[in-house]
Order: C-alpha cells, then structure tokens, then sequence
C-alpha cells in the first residue's frame, strides 16, 4: 500500500512535473514565437536600412568618382608596389596616354631616366618609415617627350587585412619651377652684379653709408672712413648729423631725410666733418632701403669728396668776378672816351661842313679838305674800336629793315669813284636785274660791310679794277640767298697771310702796314659782321694778280616791287614851319654844330644846358620835338625825361631824341626805357639830323620809300601802329620790347601809388605811363587810364586796387599776343 501510495504519489508528482514542463515549454513556445516575430522585423528593417545605405554610398560614391574625374588637379592610385590602380581623366589627358596604357604600369616608367634613382630612394624611404602622409615634388615625361614638374600630397591607406595603397593629389607645377629657375638666375645675377658694382664703388673713391629712418648709422664702408678717418665702431649707432655734419647744413639734411621718408631720391652738396676737424665737401647721392615688409628702413647714401672742386669753383668766382668787373670798367671806359672823344669830333666834323658852305680860296680849301679828310680816319678809327668792343661784348643789335639793294650798292661805288680823281682805278658794280624788290636784312650793318671791304681793295689797288657784285643764288617766297662779292686787281695776298687776315690788328706783314697804313680792323669788323647777319666771309687771292672776298646771305624778300624811278621820291629844298624844337646839351661846340644846321634850315629852337634847365623849361612852353644829351651835370637826360613824361603839361607826349656820344646798346635801351623816343649818336651828319627831323616833324618833307605798313594784329589798335611805325620793323621791334621789359617794374610802381593814395602822385603817375600803351597798340588801356584820371579829378569815389586788379588782369591777357608780334617783328625774313 505503502509502495502503490508512493509510486501513484509519484506518478501525480511526475506529472505534475510534466504539466509544468507543458506550461513552461509553451511559455517559452510563445516567448521565441514572438521573439521569432521581432526578430524578423528586426531583419526587414534591417535589411531596408542596408538598402537605403547602400544606396547612399554608391550616390556618394557616385558623387566623389565625378569630383575626382572633374577636379583641376591629378588624382590617382599606386599600390605598395607603385603600380598604378586608378587615374583620373585630368591625369590622363596631362600624361597624353589612354587609361589602358597607364594602369598596371610602375610609376618608374614615367620619370626621366636620370630621376629615376632618386625616385625610386624617396617612395623606398615612404614605406620604410610608414609615413602616412607627405609632399613631394619631382619630374616626369608625358607621351610626347615633354618634361614637367608635379607637386604632390602623398596619403597611406591601410587595408583590414594589413595591405595598404597611395592616393596621391597632385598638380601641375612647371610655371612655378620655371620662375623660380629664373629668380635664382636672376638673384645670382644680380649677387654678381652687387659685387661687381660694390667693387667698383669701392675702388671709386666712393664713400658708404646707411642710416635708419632716425638717422643712426647702421653701416659704413671702408672708402668712407678712410675719407674721414674713422673706424667702423667709431661711427655705428651714432647720429650721422650730430658726428659728421657741419654747422649751418641742418635744413638741407632735414629736407633730404624728408624726402627719403617719402621714398625720394635726391642729390645735395654739404660740408662734413673729418674725425681731425677738417671739412670738406661731399656731393652726396641719397636713396632710401626697404625691409621685407616693403617698409622704408632707412637710407643709403653715397658720398664723393669735391672738395677740390669746390676750391676750383670758388676761385674760378673770384676770376669771373674780377672779370666781369674788368669787362664793366672797360665798357665804361670805352663809353667815356667814345663820348670825351666823339664829343669834340662831332663838331670838328660838323663845323668842317658849315665852313665848306662858306666862300674859301684854294688854299684854305685844300686845308679845310686836309682837316675833314683827317677827321674821317679818326671818326672811322674810333668807330673800329667801338664795333669791335660792341661786338666782342653782345651788344651790336641787328637791325632789319627793307632797303633797295640797287641804290645802296650804286651809292657806294658812286662814292668810291669820285674818291679818285686820276681814274687809274675803275670801279663797278653788278646786281642781278632779277631782285627787282625790296630786301630785309641790316642795311648799315651791310654797307660797313661791304665799304670796308671796298676800302681795303682800294687800298691795294693802284690800277686796274675793283668789282662789286650781287648774285642771286636761290628765291623762295619769303626770302632769297644772295652772294656778295668784292674783287679787285690789287697785289693779293699770300696762302700764309690769308690765315690771319681776319684776326684782329693783324695785317698781311710789316712791310704791307708801313706802305699802306691802316689798323687791320677792318677786315676783323667785317668777318663779325658777317656772322652776325648770317654769313661767313671768305677771301681767294693770288699775289700779284688781286683778291675776291665774298659771303653768302639770307635775307628777307618783300613784296614791295622796285621800279627804278618811282620807289625813291626826293625834295630839294627842305622848309619846316610852326615847329619848335629844345636841345638840352652843355657842349658848346656840339651846341653850335647843331644851332647852325637848324639856323641853316629856318628851325625855331630853344637851347638848355641841363636836365633840369629843360623840365623848368617844359613846364611853360610846348615844344613838337627834343634833342636831349644824356651826359649832362646838374641833372642826366634820363632823369629829365621821365621827369617831363611824368608831368601833365603840353609836352607830356612830345617825342625826345637821346643825343649822346654813345653808341652802346645798353645806352639805346635806357633811353627807350627812360620814355625816349629814339636816339641819335655824336657824331652825326646834317643827312642823319634831317632823317631825324623828318621823322617827327609830320609837315617837313623828306626822303620816301613806299613800303606799306606791316600787319600789326587786328586785337591791336593797327590803324595807329601803321601810321606810327610803317614799315619800320627796326623801330616797332624796339618799342614793343621795351615795353614789355618794362611793364611789370611800372605795374608795381603803380600799385605802390595806389597804395599810398595820395591822388597827385597817382595822377600824375597814371598821366606818366598812359602814352605808353598807345605805342604798341593797347589804346584802350590807355582810355581806361585817361578815364581813371578824370574821376580822381572829379573825385569820384571809386575802389583804386579793384581798378587796378581788373587792370593788371586785362594787361596779362594782351601780353601773349604782344610777345605773338614780337616774335613776328623780329623774324623779318618771313614777312
């Protein structure tokens, strides 16, 4: 019982056990049922998730393969081994292969032969280390041959499995190699060059020296202290300024510094400072240096010791001054004894022609003839002397003017002939028929000429000929070439003393000088001439059979024709009524030369004997024209006539004529300035004081040349300029060169008047310069003055430097068309 109890217990137990086992084994049934279905979602999202990352990664994929085909750079692949694996497009059109014939092949074969070991060494010394990554540079050889260079980014990508490849970034960089080629060409180039050049510095005497943007010293070289005497760590670290310069130099250095702040350049002269006190002078030549950043870093400057120089200079000074001031006393001397000489000569000569008009016997003829013969060589000796200073100093002004080549030629052989009474000699003359106008040149300067060369045949010459001629080589349409020509049958001259013929006081020999007398000026003068008009004067002769000196000109051509009858008009008696004339002179001999001719002629005159006799004079009677000395004492011819100009009486416009004893240029410039009219030089001939008279003097009847007016600019007032100068191109040149070296210094003096107010001085100031303006055509500057002068005396009120600002402004617009006419009047030959 016991046992069917235990074993039916335990069978209950049994299966009890079981249907739990049942229990717990469905439980876990449904447990893996259900972890079964998860697991399952779990492998459908899962394998979703992969799709959708697999599609992902080949886009990315997609996206990168396109970046890599498109980028700019070479991309490509090599194994551990150096094979290639991949190439991007860039890369194989660079290489100029297809991508068939670089994949599978070693990188070695694409280097240059002579690369190849190096190339080799450096991707051997890569996978050694395992560097993972790094820059190279290295040529290599495309399919055609061509070399070029590739910089390239090296990157080591491990495999799981322990292999690992490159992936190289590479690019082109031949443009680069090949400027960095030529940078270092040029860099040793120019380590040469600055070698070079500092070798040549140094061995120049050239001193070195650089300072900072302060003025330190930053470097010396070796020539600069052995020019100074200093050692370098005498001078490194100190101010160059302080130690080195000489007191009294400060501004220009700090002017020079200045500029090298700037990044100017410059070059200057100082004094500087040895280390034993000595100075000297250095021309030094500065120029800034730049750092790295392209910063001004201080200056280089190179210093050249002139002190020798500047030695010389100095004493060429002295000479120069005791030069200048030699050249002034002789200018001053030879216009003292031109006026102390031609003074008394002037009327010996002029008395010698008032005696030849009065009854005389033989006797006293041939003296008289003897006197006046001997008065000419004198006045033509001093005349030399005074050309030739003239034009030894610049001051002998050409003076063109038309003239009729056939009169002053047969002029002078007329006078030649006469000059010879035994008619041993035979003067002629020849000028082409085909210049049958008039011509501009200088016609005195002309006629000394050819009169001196005239005598000089003459005096060679005792019998035979003596020919002058005018040839007429070429003609344009403003002016014509022409060969003058004086040849005579005389004794010639030797080829050795044809050489000096032309120097000053030389003569062909002795013997020449005893026989025929003379200075030997006159061919000199006449050689100077010849230059100053524009020619050269030359000379054949052979002794014994007579000379030919001749020259070739340009002058100008008018338009004016020659008729042979009509162009030159004469009068044979000369009559001038209701005219008064003053001469202010204190000669009484030149006094009584110059009274008689005018007594002689009918003239109504007044004599003073000073400036200032004249001015008192002025201020109460009118006079139509004065002849004013300008060596006087009491008061000068300059200051009388500024004084008269200046005044507002009758004679404020009377023309005055300088009547001096000088016949410098400096002398006619003055007087012109002064307010003159024009000028008449001691000695002078009845002829020259008639010309004179019969240019101011409207009603006196005189020589005439119909030669038209000049074509003054429409801007001007050209009806008064016609009628004032003519054709007189000489006489209007000099007017309006006057004027405009004078018209500034009368401008300030105005505005100074001004200034002070006071209405008499500015009256009579503005009364002084009115004619002034007329005379070279501002007629209605002079209108604006005159307008001025009646509201002072009215007393109208009226702003004085307003007036004169809107003056002065209207002045300055005038000037150019002036200096225009100037210009014009002075290049004659192209009227």
């Amino acid at each position: 019982m016991d046992e069917v109890a235990l074993l039916r217990r335990k069978l209950e137990r049994e299966r009890a056990a079981r249907k739990e086992a049942e229990r717990i084994l469905e439980t876990k049934a449904a447990e893996l049922f259900d972890a079964n279905q998860n697991l399952k979602k779990l492998n459908q999202n899962l394998e979703l998730e992969i799709a959708k990352r697999t599609a992902s990664l080949q886009e990315s994929e997609l996206r990168y393969r396109v970046l890599v085909e498109q980028a700019r750079d070479i991309i490509y692949n090599v194994d551990d081994e150096g094979y290639f694996m991949y190439v991007n497009s860039t890369g194989i059109e660079r290489f100029g292969y297809t991508e068939e014939n670089i994949l599978g092949r070693r990188y070695v074969e694409f280097i240059p032969e002579e690369d190849v070991a190096k190339e080799f060494a450096y991707y051997t010394m890569v996978k050694e280390r395992g560097i993972k990554t790094d820059y190279h540079e290295f040529r290599v050889k495309s399919k055609s041959g061509d070399l070029f260079w590739l910089g390239q980014n090296v990157n080591r990508v491990e495999n799981e499995d322990g292999s690992y490849y490159f992936t190289v970034v590479a690019r082109d960089i031949t443009q680069r190699k090949m400027t960095e080629a030529a940078l270092e060409v040029a860099k040793l180039t120019l380590q040469k060059s600055e070698v070079k050049y500092r070798s040549i510095i140094e061995n120049m005497d050239l001193g070195l020296m650089e300072v900072d943007t302060e003025g330190k010293i930053l470097r010396v070289y070796d020539k600069f202290n052995q020019m100074l005497g200093y050692e370098n760590d005498e001078l490194i670290g100190k101010s160059a300024n302080e130690t080195l310069l000489v007191a009294g130099y400060e501004k220009v250095l700090q002017e020079q510094d200045a500029n090298r702040n700037k990044g100017e350049t410059g070059v200057y002269e100082v004094k500087i400072k040895k280390k034993n006190g000595d100075e000297i002078w250095v021309l030094i030549s500065g120029a800034p240096f730049y750092n790295e950043k392209g910063e001004i870093a201080g200056s280089i400057g190179v210093h050249y010791d002139i002190t020798d120089r500047k030695n010389l200079e100095e004493e060429l000074e002295v000479a120069r001054s005791k030069a200048v001031k030699a050249q002034q006393a002789e200018k001053a001397f030879l216009a003292n004894m031109s006026h102390e000489i031609r003074t008394p000569l002037n009327a010996i000569i002029g008395m010698s022609h008032l005696l030849m008009d009065t009854p005389l016997n033989d006797e006293q003829q041939d003296y008289l003839e003897a006197l006046t013969s001997s008065a000419d060589v004198l006045k033509s000796l001093i005349s030399d002397i005074l050309d030739i200073s003239k034009i030894d100093a610049g001051s002998l002004d050409v003076q063109n003017k038309a003239f009729n080549i056939h009169r002053s030629i047969d002029q002078l052989i007329t006078s030649f002939s006469l000059q010879d009474p035994t008619n041993n000699v035979v003067f002629e003359s020849a000028v082409d028929p085909q210049i049958d106008y008039m011509l501009y040149s200088d016609p005195q300067l002309l006629n000394q000429v050819l009169l001196n060369l005239l005598s000089n045949a003459q005096k060679f010459t005792r019998k035979g000929s003596v020919n002058l001629s005018v040839e007429l080589l070429d003609e344009a349409a403003n002016n014509v070439t022409l060969r003058f020509s004086v040849n005579d049958t005389g004794i010639g001259i030797s080829k050795d003393e044809v050489a000096i013929i032309f120097n000053e006081f030389k003569q062909a020999n002795t013997d020449i000088r005893n026989k025929y007398g003379g200075t030997g000026l006159g061919l000199s003068i006449s050689n100077q001439l010849v230059k100053l008009l524009g020619g050269t004067l030359k000379v054949d002769s052979k002794v014994g059979e007579g000379s030919s000196f001749y020259f070739v000109l340009t002058l100008g051509k008018s338009t004016h024709k020659i008729d042979g009858t009509t162009v030159i008009k004469r009068v044979e008696k000369l009559r001038i009524r209701d005219h008064k004339i003053l001469i202010v002179e204190d000669n009484k001999m030149n006094l009584k030369y110059i009274t008689s001719l005018l007594k002689k002629w009918d003239v109504d005159f007044t004599v003073c004997v000073n400036g200032k006799e004249a001015c008192d004079l002025a201020e109460k009677e009118k006079f139509d024209l004065i002849f004013m000395d300008l060596q006087m004492p009491v008061m000068d011819g300059f200051e009388a006539t500024q004084i008269i100009r200046s005044r507002t009486d009758q004679n404020q416009n009377v023309p005055i004529v300088a009547l001096t004893a000088s016949t410098f240029l400096s002398k006619k410039r003055l007087a012109l300035k002064a307010g003159m009219s024009d000028f008449l030089s001691k000695p002078f001939t009845p002829d020259q004081l008639f010309e004179i008279l019969s240019k101011f003097l409207s009603q006196t009847k005189h020589e005439v040349v119909a030669e038209g007016h000049l074509p003054f600019s429409k801007q001007l007032d050209s009806v008064y300029l016609k009628e004032a100068y003519g054709d007189d191109r000489a006489y209007a040149r000099d007017m309006f060169e006057t004027f405009l070296e004078i018209v500034d210094e009368e401008l300030l003096l105005l505005r100074e008047v001004l200034k002070e107010g006071d209405p008499n001085l500015i009256g009579q100031k503005l009364h002084k310069i009115k004619p002034t303006f007329t005379m070279v055509g501002l007629s209605q500057i002079s209108d604006q003055i005159e307008s001025m002068e009646r509201k002072l005396k009215s007393k109208e009120a009226i702003d004085p430097m307003n007036w004169y600002s809107e003056l002065k402004s209207q002045i300055e617009s005038y000037k150019p068309i002036l200096r225009s006419e100037l210009k014009m009047l002075s290049e004659w030959q192209n009227d």
